[in-house]
């Protein structure tokens, strides 16, 4: 059991903030260890072919099986807007003493030997610096346009926990986070595999809600300046949120999907092939599929073809959220 002792002080600072950065480590743990989320499902070859990359895969070698995580891999979230919170969070992680890698890295594997390259990143002073980039570039291939029914249904359940500590209280909230958490009015305490004791004198605890983090509670308290805790999102919650942002990807597969949120003013093949980075000739198979199931019409304007969506088209791009930035 985990035992976490607080103060007035500290109960006063209790706050509630998603953390991208536990979001995109999670699905990089999935995706590494060839896993399938119960709600969102496989992570999808974007994230496979992402592990190719050098910095990736170091990274995915030094996420051990025990699930502790570097406490400079997870600092805890600003609170900010979802993009301002990412990029904090990866600047800390990039500019973490390598000192703190090393202790971290080497002292918590719990006896599980280190991979030889992870070692000597950390021996050389480049792992902050090389899981920094690691974590940038699986976000961009893996994550990034997918974000709206996970950022949803975090968003709910903090709205939900929000209404729960208005209704009832500091107590009922912390109390309901999860099975294995009990608040007895001084300290928390979460049954599970480890156990520690730790006083947060004054320290700020922030409840971590997680969508793709494995169902149940992590707590980071070695560093009071980082204490969190993560708890799993309501699986109810979850799938209410995926059905809703799954329509238009499910239907068409990622590639139409994308051209066809693409399309709020009419384009050209050329410009769409510009703008996906795909061939012509890809991009021409992509709008024929879409022109022959109705969500595509197009016109001639001079020596250009544009192509532009129908009002069923209109109403499927619609279900997923806006299109690309121009």
């Amino acid at each position: 059991m985990i035992v976490i002792a607080l103060d007035a002080d500290a109960v006063s600072k209790i706050r509630l903030a998603p953390s991208p950065i536990v979001e995109v480590l999670s699905w990089l743990h999935l995706t590494a260890r060839g896993g399938r989320h119960p709600i969102f499902g496989d992570p999808g070859p974007a994230a496979r072919f992402a592990l190719r990359d050098r910095d990736v895969a170091l990274l995915a070698r030094a996420l051990q099986r025990s699930g502790y995580l570097p406490d400079l891999l997870t600092p805890k979230p600003t609170g900010q807007n979802w993009r301002s919170s990412w990029q904090q969070q990866v600047d800390e992680v990039s500019q973490a003493p390598a000192e703190a890698a090393e202790m971290q890295v080497f002292t918590h594997r719990g006896g599980n030997p280190l991979p030889g390259d992870v070692g000597a990143a950390v021996l050389a002073g480049t792992f902050a610096r090389r899981a920094a980039q690691a974590l940038r570039r699986f976000h961009d291939v893996a994550l990034a346009g997918q974000w709206e029914p996970i950022q949803a249904a975090l968003q709910a359940d903090l709205a939900h926990r929000g209404q729960v500590m208005l209704v009832h209280g500091l107590g009922r909230l912390l109390h309901g986070l999860h099975p294995s958490v009990r608040w007895t009015g001084r300290r928390l305490e979460i049954t599970g595999r480890f156990t520690c004791t730790a006083q947060l004198g004054g320290a700020e605890l922030v409840l971590v809600p997680s969508a793709l983090s494995e169902r149940r509670v992590a707590i980071q308290v070695d560093d009071p300046c980082h204490a969190y805790l993560r708890y799993p999102v309501s699986a109810l919650r979850c799938a209410d949120h995926a059905a809703r942002g799954a329509g238009r990807h499910e239907l068409l597969g990622r590639s139409r999907a994308a051209i066809l949120g693409d399309l709020d003013v009419p384009r050209s093949t050329t410009e769409l092939s510009r703008r996906h980075g795909l061939a012509l000739s890809t991009i021409s198979y992509h709008l024929n599929v879409l022109l022959h199931a109705g969500l595509l019409h197009r016109r001639r304007d001079g020596a250009l073809v544009r192509y532009g969506r129908t009002d069923s088209g209109e109403a499927l791009a619609g279900s997923t959220g806006p299109a690309r930035d121009r």
